[in-house]
């Protein structure tokens, strides 16, 4: 199969995937772990951003310790070479050495300092809050008629000089451009 064809079916997996498990009532956080496992493996990090081939790939979880099980499947799978490594609960202080951080819930008051203290560096930030991109992230997941959706903002993502997969963009159920 040629490359751009198993781009194109792992990206289709993942929105189909998503949208068909959701339906069947799999644990909604369990889906949301797969899907920042996926966003991750189709955004690019500035040279450098992620150290070595040995470096683990950190995925940090904000706001809701009891999400550890569906998270904890992360552990092992890999971002290119980079083993991922899942810290649940993570404190403002330890997102800094974050790669993507997913903020749980809908706790809009810590969102501020977050954003302040990693403004400018690679992370991939993913929330689940109505106001999420317009405070500073760069993916919100959006329930829609009952499918899991995703919301994108370039100009969130390109100040940390980052950028996102044409082909997963265009899956997007919106994407904000500034």
């Amino acid at each position: 199969m040629t490359d751009w064809r198993s781009y194109f079916l792992a990206i289709a997996l993942l929105v189909l995937g998503a949208q068909s498990v959701w339906a069947e009532g799999v644990e909604e956080y369990r889906v949301k772990s797969a899907l920042v496992l996926n966003f991750a493996r189709f955004t690019d990090w500035p040279a450098g951003a992620l150290g070595g081939e040995d470096t683990p790939f950190n995925v940090c979880v904000m706001g809701e310790a009891h999400l550890a099980k569906d998270f904890e499947f992360l552990e092992g799978k890999h971002i290119g070479a980079r083993p991922v490594v899942v810290i649940v609960d993570a404190s403002l202080e330890q997102s800094i050495a974050c790669q993507v951080i997913f903020v749980a819930g809908a706790d809009r008051e810590k969102l501020p300092r977050l954003f302040s203290a990693i403004y400018g560096r690679p992370i991939l930030t993913i929330g689940e809050m109505s106001t999420f991109t317009d405070s500073g992230g760069m993916v919100n997941l959006v329930n829609v008629n009952g499918r899991l959706k995703f919301i994108v903002d370039l100009q969130n993502l390109h100040a940390s000089k980052m950028n996102m997969s044409a082909r997963l963009l265009k899956l997007a159920y919106a994407v904000k451009s500034g």
